[in-house]
């Protein structure tokens, strides 16, 4: 008689994955018990990695044996259910489950070893999943110091424990998981519908595996279960024992009511895209939110709020994790934030095609990526390569690129749905090339968004940098380019009218620059360096055209 299949219980860390392990621990047939850290690639001494060495090490099993792949899939295979079957021998049950939220990046190898596996993947509230993770209760604090502190995105990487690292890895891994459950058997339920419909929940997962329903799984605080103390999801139970089983939806918001308001803005984008995600919502056929086109200059009382302080903390921190370049006194600090806010926030980025032009080891086209973009970076530094393939391999995301040597990008003809350019275009010899490129590249209704360098009267640029605009520049040779409307679309904003030969050229809109920020900031630019004696500016454009 064959086994039953293995049950495995998947969902990203703080989404209710311990409460359902308690359940299905509580039947009378399921055994499963503490995480499995040792199972997946989670460290160097796992089965994965031993599994990986014996596939493609040249002094592997494979490869010196001449043998096939196959041959250590159905080995390990067996080795695993081996551990597990004896587990739920001794516990007097017939059937085994696991959990271990943090093997979310390695399903495929489980999925190789167990294709007739069933799994239950539970989702929850992104706000509060980010709590969770990020605020670590009083009853969780001595038992993982380092995971207080710290957030394990995968394959070795970890980041700063923070909401926002936490949405991003939430994101992140919600991809990840149905990606590779696409063809699996799977049952989705809700950590909300689990703690307000126990019953009807449990019920629907002893039908998914196959056995019948009992009552012991909505009292499962009653039963012995092994709990071993370096696992938070032990002290979860000890704290919630004799309350039902733990099961109450008290939990449910907590995320709103804890996450400070500055931060719950910076995530919220974030986590409406998860919720996308997880109840399989009709995208709107436009992956990018209506924008209005705007241009502005940089300003330093901007530069200097909560929100965008706040977004180069956490942006800066997971590019630590990640060994690419943090930005602390640089008019970077400015850009990126504005970026994100005025645009990159606002798009889908699980369903966009994004060009990101010389960014070398920023970590904005990482993040872009992590939160769902299909990313290729255009450079003309190849040096960059071994970094770039090693963080792909590790991240798993979709990133490629191209090193060209000029302002060419080779792909084709209306193909991607976003440019991005941080102070990029000075340093294109040939600016009306690298413009009309960008303009070619894009789809109807694509988006630019992009920063740039400006000197106006009594500024200088290093020559060795290229050649910044002036403000009257931008608006003939961006603002005004046909791609994007000539700018005939209303500038957002209501300020100044530019400098220079700007004007009500042809009927055109003119741009409502906020030039009182020159000054203030254009004094701070120069404390950071000494070329520095010039100021910045930021653009959002849409491609013209329908999208």
């Amino acid at each position: 008689m064959s086994s039953p299949p293995p049950i495995f219980i998947v969902g990203v860390p703080r989404s209710g994955t311990t409460l359902v392990r308690l359940m299905l621990d509580a039947h009378p047939n399921i055994a499963c018990g503490p995480e499995s850290p040792w199972l997946c690639a989670h460290h160097d001494r796992t089965i994965q990695q031993t599994f990986a060495y014996l596939v493609n090490d040249e002094r592997g099993y494979c490869k010196s044996y001449n043998m096939d792949r196959a041959e250590v899939v159905n080995a390990t295979s067996a080795y695993v259910h081996a551990l597990f079957a004896a587990y739920a021998r001794k516990r007097g049950k017939r059937r085994w489950a696991e959990k271990t939220p943090g093997s979310a990046p390695y399903l495929a190898f489980i999925r190789e070893l167990f294709p007739d596996a069933l799994f239950i993947h539970i989702t929850r509230d992104g706000m509060d999943v980010a709590a969770s993770t990020a605020i670590v209760d009083e009853h969780r604090l001595a038992v993982s110091p380092e995971h207080t502190a710290q957030l394990d995105l995968g394959h070795g990487l970890v980041t700063d424990n923070t909401p926002f690292a936490a949405t991003v890895r939430h994101s992140y891994w919600e991809r990840v998981i149905r990606r590779t459950l696409s063809e699996a058997n799977v049952l989705h339920i809700a950590y909300e519908t689990l703690v307000t419909a126990p019953e009807q929940t449990a019920e629907a997962i002893c039908t998914f595996v196959g056995e019948a329903m009992d009552s012991a799984m909505l009292a499962h605080d009653q039963f012995q279960h092994d709990l071993p103390a370096w696992e938070w999801g032990t002290a979860d139970a000890a704290k919630h024992a004799g309350r039902g089983g733990g099961i109450t939806p008290d939990r449910i918001g907590t995320g709103e009511r804890r996450i400070g308001t500055c931060e719950a803005a910076l995530i919220r984008p974030i986590v409406n895209s998860i919720i996308q995600q997880q109840t399989n919502r009709e995208p709107h056929a436009d992956p990018i939110a209506p924008i209005a086109p705007i241009a502005r200059l940089a300003s330093l009382t901007q530069m200097r709020s909560e929100p965008f302080c706040l977004f180069m903390d956490r942006t800066n921190a997971l590019a630590r994790s990640l060994g690419l370049r943090e930005m602390t006194n640089w008019s970077k600090i400015w850009e990126y934030p504005f970026i994100w806010f005025a645009a990159l926030s606002k798009v889908d980025l699980s369903r966009t095609r994004l060009i990101d032009i010389g960014s070398e080891t920023s970590v904005m086209p990482w993040l872009l990526a992590l939160l769902g973009a299909d990313v290729t970076m255009i450079e003309t530094n190849r040096s960059l390569e071994t970094l770039w393939s090693n963080l792909r391999s590790k991240l798993n995301v979709s990133v490629d690129w191209w090193f060209v040597d000029d302002a060419s990008i080779p792909v084709p003809d209306a193909s991607v749905d976003c440019v991005t350019s941080f102070s990029v275009i000075e340093h294109q010899p040939d600016r009306a090339h690298a413009i009309d490129e960008i303009a070619r590249v894009l789809n109807p209704g694509g988006l630019l968004a992009m920063s740039f360098d400006v000197v106006e009267a009594g500024m200088t640029f290093p020559s060795s940098n290229g050649s910044a605009m002036t403000l009257a520049q931008f608006e003939r040779d961006v603002w005004s380019h046909e791609a994007f409307g000539g700018g005939s679309r209303e500038a957002s904003g209501i300020g100044h009218q530019a400098l220079g030969e700007t004007g009500a050229r042809q009927g055109k809109a003119v741009i409502a620059w906020n030039l009182d920020d020159i000054a203030p900031f254009h004094a701070w630019h120069k404390t950071t360096a000494p070329q520095h004696n010039y100021v910045v500016a930021a653009a959002v454009l849409r491609r013209s055209g329908e999208a």
